[in-house]
């Protein structure tokens, strides 16, 4: 629909939503419909608000405040991602955004393998993704996105291809985050090395996750006892061979 006409429609909603509050089916079915189409508008301060009213009224039926709490994730997500890296603000929304999430994974309404299960697998992971803490908010990024790149039950092919992008985008960037500037921490490069092992699983040619592989290897190799040396400079051989392979993928490959 072109923005005016969905505008309108967003507006019309939201006016029923205001003046049907004896009727928390309507009221509930209006703001789904009112917030919905704001989020589609990128008018989060409007859907935000309506969105939150439908999520916790425990009057309305389960399956429409699941329906509010994903639509009421996307939406802190999208104020999220509208605002600076650096502002504390952002750090907050993603998080309300994935507790939202959480609460519609655990409900009875949702079963597993789901469209709306899977879609909000994958919206949770994008929402830590997106934080980007630390160590803990990459690792469950990547768990999120790793059980939808094996496919599976209910995960459409588009999905689980934008998994796995999402993934190796994702594994390579903690990877980075753990091998700092000059680094000799052998905890923090064996934490890289299962980082890249897993997203190569999904894109083995990948040539910045070789590269990363490579060097989390070699300052383990540094590290390691005399006894283990030659088996970790060997592995690390190996992964910068694979980067120097023929037909790379990754952003390195395509500079």
């Amino acid at each position: 629909l072109p923005d005016a006409q969905l505008a309108n429609i967003a507006d019309v909603c939201a006016l029923q939503f205001q003046t049907a509050r004896k009727y928390p089916d309507q009221l509930a079915n209006a703001g789904l419909h009112a917030g919905s189409a704001y989020n589609r508008l990128s008018d989060f301060s409007k859907s935000v608000p309506i969105l939150e009213r439908v999520a916790q009224d425990t009057r309305v039926g389960g399956a429409t405040r699941d329906d509010a709490k994903y639509q009421l994730a996307l939406a802190y997500v999208g104020q999220g991602s509208a605002l600076q890296p650096a502002a504390p603000e952002r750090a907050v929304l993603f998080g309300k955004a994935i507790a939202s999430l959480d609460e519609l994974l655990t409900s009875p309404n949702v079963p597993r393998g789901s469209g709306l299960y899977n879609s909000s697998v994958f919206q949770r992971a994008s929402a830590y993704q997106n934080r980007g803490g630390g160590t803990l908010d990459f690792n469950n990024a990547i768990d999120g996105f790793a059980a939808l790149a094996d496919g599976g039950a209910g995960v459409d092919p588009t999905l689980r291809d934008n998994a796995r992008r999402n993934l190796i985008d994702v594994a390579v960037k903690a990877g980075a985050n753990e091998l700092k500037p000059e680094t000799n921490d052998s905890p923090a490069a064996q934490r890289a090395v299962a980082l890249y092992e897993k997203a190569l699983r999904f894109d083995p040619r990948n040539l910045d996750l070789n590269v990363g592989l490579g060097e989390a290897r070699l300052i383990i190799a540094r590290g390691a006892a005399a006894p283990d040396k030659a088996a970790w400079f060997e592995r690390a051989r190996d992964a910068y061979r694979e980067a120097l392979n023929a037909g790379p993928s990754g952003a390195k490959a395509s500079a």
